[in-house]
């Protein structure tokens, strides 16, 4: 290997297969993101299976978009107990009505 980098091989990921572990187990034994294993999985045509707890998808694994999880918005409202605060809240709700 050139330069110390570490890479993924085929009997890396036929091992991983063998002992059936997920994507996640892969990455945690290697060193490697799971994002990594997953795209050596695709070069290499080897479908490790997935762990119900692991958020990756493989790319080739179509997922119905009612399924895909999408994360609520960030409210920009801001909290707070101070007198002052409870007042201007109070005074907005009235101008309301």
């Amino acid at each position: 290997m050139y330069g110390g980098r570490k890479r993924i091989t085929r009997d890396m990921l036929e091992a991983c297969l063998e002992k059936r572990w997920s994507v996640a187990q892969a990455a945690r034994h290697f060193g490697f993101h799971p994002k990594s294993i997953d795209a050596a999985c695709e070069r290499f045509g080897i479908m490790l299976p997935m762990s119900i707890f692991s958020p990756q998808i493989p790319a080739s694994v179509k997922v119905p978009r009612s399924e895909v999880h999408v994360p609520k918005k960030k409210s920009n409202a801001v909290w707070s107990c101070s007198p002052a605060a409870i007042q201007r809240a109070l005074l907005k709700q009235r101008e309301k009505t």
